[in-house]
């Protein structure tokens, strides 16, 4: 019972067949307030690098963006390092900006 503008595609994907109950073959994810994806990062798959694509707000462009998940500069541990790591590009689109949002409190310091 997902609305349909809380689903975004933005990297096109799809499958032959449907994997869900939509009779599309698209692969959504789910999309943040600006229709971009929500990286979501399991706690076994810290370690690796995923790319998602997003869109520029303000020039439609389609940006890749190599996602890893996020350290705590304090502790060298990955935040969430028990559980799960969900984050947003925010409102500019791009991963890894001052703009981001998290399931977990961003330090300044990691910011790039």
């Amino acid at each position: 019972d997902v609305p349909e503008d809380r689903l975004c595609n933005t990297d096109e994907d799809e499958t032959k067949r449907p994997l869900s109950n939509f009779a599309s073959g698209n692969v959504f994810e789910f999309a943040d307030d600006w229709g971009n994806p929500i990286v979501y990062l399991h706690r076994r798959d810290y370690k690796e690098r995923v790319v998602y694509v997003t869109v520029h707000p303000e020039t439609g462009e389609r940006m890749e963006n190599s996602v890893t998940a996020r350290k705590s500069p304090k502790t060298g541990d990955y935040y969430q390092r028990k559980r799960f790591q969900l984050l947003s590009a925010g409102p500019d689109g791009a991963f890894g900006t001052a703009d981001d949002i998290a399931n977990f409190d961003l330090e300044p310091a990691e910011e790039e």
